[in-house]
Protein backbone atom coordinates (compact mmCIF):
# COMPACT_ATOMS: atom_id res chain seq x y z
CA UNK A 1 0.00 0.00 0.00
CA UNK A 2 2.77 2.34 0.80
CA UNK A 3 4.60 2.04 -2.76
CA UNK A 4 1.94 3.66 -4.92
CA UNK A 5 1.43 6.57 -2.32
CA UNK A 6 5.60 7.21 -2.67
CA UNK A 7 5.53 6.85 -6.57
CA UNK A 8 2.21 9.37 -7.32
CA UNK A 9 3.59 11.69 -4.51
CA UNK A 10 7.50 11.72 -6.89
CA UNK A 11 5.57 12.59 -9.62
CA UNK A 12 3.61 15.08 -8.20
CA UNK A 13 7.14 16.42 -6.94
CA UNK A 14 8.75 16.18 -10.41
CA UNK A 15 5.24 17.53 -11.62
CA UNK A 16 5.81 21.15 -9.62
CA UNK A 17 9.18 21.15 -10.36
CA UNK A 18 8.92 21.12 -14.12
CA UNK A 19 6.13 23.75 -13.83
CA UNK A 20 7.66 25.86 -11.68
CA UNK A 21 10.66 25.37 -14.43
CA UNK A 22 8.52 26.95 -17.23
CA UNK A 23 7.05 29.53 -15.23
CA UNK A 24 11.01 31.12 -14.65
CA UNK A 25 11.83 30.06 -18.14
CA UNK A 26 8.31 32.59 -19.01
CA UNK A 27 9.54 35.29 -16.95
CA UNK A 28 13.40 35.15 -18.21
CA UNK A 29 11.99 35.07 -21.51
CA UNK A 30 9.35 38.46 -21.07
CA UNK A 31 12.39 40.27 -20.20
CA UNK A 32 14.31 39.37 -23.44
CA UNK A 33 11.53 40.22 -25.60
CA UNK A 34 10.65 43.26 -23.59
CA UNK A 35 14.65 44.64 -23.87
CA UNK A 36 13.74 43.55 -27.81
CA UNK A 37 10.92 45.92 -27.56
CA UNK A 38 12.77 48.68 -26.02
CA UNK A 39 15.32 48.56 -28.43
CA UNK A 40 12.98 48.51 -31.22
CA UNK A 41 11.10 52.16 -29.78
CA UNK A 42 14.16 53.63 -29.30
CA UNK A 43 15.05 53.01 -32.93
CA UNK A 44 11.83 54.11 -34.26
CA UNK A 45 12.05 57.26 -32.11
CA UNK A 46 15.02 58.83 -34.39
CA UNK A 47 13.61 60.14 -37.86
CA UNK A 48 15.75 58.20 -40.26
CA UNK A 49 15.91 61.39 -42.62
CA UNK A 50 18.11 62.51 -39.94
CA UNK A 51 20.36 60.05 -39.42
CA UNK A 52 22.12 58.89 -42.56
CA UNK A 53 24.14 55.93 -41.76
CA UNK A 54 27.56 55.07 -43.15
CA UNK A 55 29.09 52.16 -44.70
CA UNK A 56 31.18 51.21 -41.45
CA UNK A 57 28.05 51.09 -39.92
CA UNK A 58 26.55 49.13 -42.35
CA UNK A 59 29.12 46.30 -42.17
CA UNK A 60 29.13 46.48 -38.72
CA UNK A 61 25.08 45.25 -39.22
CA UNK A 62 26.39 42.52 -41.13
CA UNK A 63 28.95 40.86 -37.62
CA UNK A 64 25.93 41.84 -35.42
CA UNK A 65 23.50 39.50 -33.95
CA UNK A 66 20.87 41.21 -33.91
CA UNK A 67 20.85 44.23 -36.69
CA UNK A 68 18.55 47.17 -36.09
CA UNK A 69 19.22 50.15 -37.25
CA UNK A 70 16.67 52.99 -38.31
CA UNK A 71 18.15 55.49 -40.65
CA UNK A 72 18.82 56.23 -44.09
CA UNK A 73 21.57 55.86 -46.56
CA UNK A 74 22.80 58.10 -49.91
CA UNK A 75 24.21 56.50 -52.87
CA UNK A 76 22.75 55.33 -56.75
CA UNK A 77 21.38 51.92 -57.78
CA UNK A 78 23.88 50.27 -59.75
CA UNK A 79 21.22 48.75 -62.30
CA UNK A 80 23.81 47.35 -64.43
CA UNK A 81 24.91 44.45 -62.27
CA UNK A 82 21.00 43.46 -60.82
CA UNK A 83 20.16 40.29 -60.35
CA UNK A 84 17.21 38.38 -61.01
CA UNK A 85 15.90 35.50 -58.15
CA UNK A 86 13.22 33.28 -59.02
CA UNK A 87 11.19 32.16 -60.70
CA UNK A 88 8.67 33.29 -57.81
CA UNK A 89 4.79 32.54 -57.67
CA UNK A 90 3.11 35.14 -56.35
CA UNK A 91 -1.37 35.10 -56.76
CA UNK A 92 -0.73 33.12 -59.52
CA UNK A 93 1.80 34.74 -61.79
CA UNK A 94 5.28 34.08 -62.46
CA UNK A 95 7.55 36.89 -61.88
CA UNK A 96 11.07 37.17 -60.50
CA UNK A 97 12.93 39.39 -57.49
CA UNK A 98 15.11 42.17 -58.95
CA UNK A 99 18.01 42.68 -56.22
CA UNK A 100 19.70 45.88 -57.51
CA UNK A 101 22.84 47.19 -55.34
CA UNK A 102 23.33 50.15 -53.96
CA UNK A 103 26.71 52.08 -54.70
CA UNK A 104 26.69 54.65 -51.47
CA UNK A 105 28.49 57.97 -51.70
CA UNK A 106 31.77 56.71 -50.67
CA UNK A 107 32.29 54.53 -53.55
CA UNK A 108 31.57 51.15 -52.13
Amino acid sequence: MKRPRLLSLFFVLAGIAILCSLGVWQIKRLHWKTAIIDRIEAEYAKNPTEHFLTATELEALGTSKMPLVYGSVRGRFDFSKEIALGPKVHNDQIGYHILTPLRLVDGR
